[in-house]
C-alpha cells in the first residue's frame, strides 16, 4: 500500500492534509497495520517517505581503501602452514571464529611475501610497521588492528610451541620468539590509541 500526496517533514503536522488522513482511516485494520509496518521503516530515516539506501559511509570507505592497496589479498587456507593453525584454533582452542584469524594471518603473510607463505615474515620488521600503517591509512581502528596482532602472536604460538620447528630451525624459532615481544609492544601502544578512540566515540 502506497499513499501519496503525504506532506513533507517541514510541514507542521495541524496542516497535513484532511483527505489522506480520512482515506487512511477508512481503510480498515489492514490497512492501519501496514501504516505502522511503514512508520517503523520511516523512524529509521532521515524523515522521508522512501529512502532506499542507509549505508554508512565510514565503513564503505574503509573497505574501498582496503580493496585498492590490496590488503584483502590473502595466500590459500590450504596451505600446511594456515592449514595446521585453522585446525589448532578449531580443534584445540575450540575457537569458533577461527576462520578469521586465519584470514588476518594470512592477509599479512602475503603482504610481506605475495609469493608464498613462510614464517620469515620474523625478520621483516620493516614491512610489519608498514602493513599496520596502511591499515591506518585505510581507516581501519586501532581494535582491528589490535586483532590482527593478536591472531599473529597466536599463529606464532602455535608454532613455537605445538609444533617441531624449535628442533628444526632454531635460529628461525628464536626470531620468532623476539618477534612476540616486538608485537606485544605494539599491542601496548595501540592499545593505549584504542581508548582513546572510545572515549571520543562516547
Amino acid at each position: 500500500m502506497v499513499v501519496t500526496d503525504m506532506p513533507s517533514p517541514a510541514v507542521p503536522a495541524q496542516t497535513s492534509s484532511v483527505p489522506v488522513v480520512a482515506g487512511a482511516a477508512a481503510q480498515g485494520p489492514e490497512s492501519s497495520a501496514s501504516q505502522q509496518s511503514e512508520d517503523i521503516v520511516v523512524s529509521d530515516s532521515s524523515g522521508e517517505t522512501f529512502q532506499v539506501t542507509r549505508e554508512v559511509q565510514w565503513p564503505q570507505t574503509s573497505r574501498q581503501m582496503m580493496q585498492e592497496k590490496g590488503l584483502y589479498r590473502k595466500h590459500s587456507l590450504d596451505h600446511p602452514l594456515l592449514k595446521g593453525f585453522a585446525t589448532y584454533l578449531e580443534k584445540d582452542l575450540l575457537n569458533e571464529n577461527f576462520k578469521q584469524e586465519v584470514e588476518n594471518v594470512s592477509r599479512f603473510m602475503f603482504f610481506v611475501n605475495p609469493g608464498e607463505p613462510s614464517l620469515e615474515f620474523v625478520r621483516e620488521r620493516e614491512k610489519t610497521k608498514l602493513f599496520f600503517r596502511e591499515l591506518s591509512e585505510a581507516g581501519l581502528s586501532r581494535q582491528t588492528q589490535v586483532n590482527y596482532m593478536k591472531s599473529l602472536k597466536r599463529f606464532l604460538k602455535y608454532h613455537t610451541v605445538t609444533t617441531d620447528l624449535r628442533r628444526d630451525n632454531i635460529a628461525l624459532w628464536n626470531e620468532a620468539k623476539h618477534f612476540v615481544e616486538y608485537l606485544s609492544s605494539l599491542q601496548q601502544s595501540s592499545a593505549k590509541l584504542v581508548s582513546k578512540e572510545i572515549i571520543q566515540r562516547r
